[in-house]
């Protein structure tokens, strides 16, 4: 049988021969290996790593130095001058002295010198140099816990040293925490609720099924927003766009095209706060622009330019209005006055003495409007008549070298 010692006790102090039986234990256990019992042995000295010597001078020994839990190094390739008892390590390649002819062994230092073991494939040991694992295979000692030791997408972040940190996450704008699905990332948005309260700004992940964790950003961290298809990058306050201020563009240009008249005598009077309807009289430009922001609240700019002319009476008073209608909405979704250019070119053919001038003028106007949603929305021009009355309309006509574009903001 194996006569096993606890942690604190001492196997030199054993006595082996049982006075009454004259039986001896085969072998002993200790510090995680089995010594046998060597009869033919009465020189070894005792060492407690390959040889027990017991009180009564019965030598057990290892077959080899089986348990190894760790080594000094793996690059040391000569034998220390004074090694202490007990010293271990990893045999490299080019190794002199004792250690020649012994690569990949494990060797240990012993009062009956160096002893060495035999790796078996799958042992692991660890390296105190780099404090880190090696494990031997068949081609030999290889550090790390191999290929398919972890699970897909088991690994925190914040497991992770110097890999950078740039994280795809979902959007930036979510406050109501979702369903904790393991995988799932968010920049945190402002004034969020539940789980995620007073998390603003921090990246949320969902690392166990049901939990989030968050992550505060350091600087130089960046994210790729998936709702916005853009990266941004932490500054220290705020996440900024990678891509700059502006994150998206459209634009068509055509010398001519498509144009809807609406002719009724139902004419715009300019207000700040009453839009023009497509049941207005004026001209509407065919030339429309689909667009789907990224991002509920972000700016969506316009910009329109066209050559053009007003053709009518010249007892016209009333104001020019540009208009952005979306879809097939009837009130259009943003207006303005028309430039000093237009204004200019109206009161020159009032003063004009023919019955039907006609002045040559160019529209460039811009408009800047929150997106309500992200879905995609048509956009089209609306460019207003003048006029009161069915004697008195001047109407936009001979639209030209359009150019209509749309960019939203980071």
């Amino acid at each position: 049988m194996i006569y096993t010692f606890t942690a604190l006790e001492d196997p030199a102090t054993f006595v082996a021969l049982d006075p009454d039986t004259g039986a001896l234990p085969q072998a002993l256990g200790f510090n995680n290996s089995v010594f046998w019992l060597d009869l033919n042995d009465s020189t070894s000295d005792h060492d407690g790593v390959a040889v027990i010597r017991t009180s009564d001078g019965y030598r057990y020994k290892t077959s080899g130095v089986y348990e190894f839990r760790s080594v000094l190094s793996t690059t040391v390739t000569d034998p220390p001058d004074e090694p202490s008892l007990g010293d271990r390590y990893i045999v490299p390649a080019g190794a002199t002295g004792a250690w020649s002819s012994h690569q990949d062994d494990l060797a240990v230092f012993t009062p009956n010198g160096w002893k060495f073991q035999v790796p078996a494939i799958g042992q692991w040991v660890l390296d105190e140099e780099i404090g880190g694992f090696i494990a031997y295979t068949e081609t030999g000692w290889t550090y790390g816990p191999g290929a398919r030791s972890f699970d897909a997408g088991s690994i925190p972040f914040s497991a992770a040293l110097g890999w950078g940190a740039k994280f795809e996450v979902e959007n930036q704008t979510t406050t109501v925490p979702p369903t904790a699905t393991k995988g799932l990332r968010y920049v945190v948005g402002a004034a969020a609720t539940g789980d995620w309260l007073g998390n603003d700004q921090k990246i949320a992940i969902c690392e166990v099924p049901g939990e989030w964790t968050f992550y505060a950003p350091q600087s130089g961290w960046s994210i790729y927003d998936k709702s916005q298809a853009s990266s941004f990058t932490w500054n220290g306050s705020s996440w900024l766009s990678t891509a700059g201020s502006w994150i998206d563009r459209k634009m068509v240009q055509t010398i001519s095209g498509n144009t809807t008249f609406v002719g009724t005598l139902n004419f715009y009077s300019y207000s700040a706060t009453v839009p023009p309807v497509t049941a207005h009289r004026g001209l509407f430009d065919n030339t429309t622009l689909s667009f789907a922001a990224k991002r509920v609240g972000s700016i969506l700019r316009f910009r329109y330019a066209a050559d053009l002319a007003y053709t009518g009476s010249p007892s016209a008073r009333a104001i020019h209005a540009i208009a952005i209608f979306r879809d097939n909405e009837t009130n259009s979704m943003a207006w303005a006055a028309v430039s000093s250019v237009w204004a200019i070119a109206t009161a020159l053919a009032a003063a004009d003495t023919a019955a039907s001038p006609i002045v040559n003028v160019h529209c460039d106007y811009g408009f800047e409007i929150a997106a309500t949603d992200t879905s995609e929305h048509s956009y089209r021009v609306f460019l207003t008549a003048i006029g009161s009355n069915v004697f008195d309309p001047y109407d936009p006509t001979a639209l030209t070298r359009r150019t209509f574009s749309i960019e939203e903001s980071a």
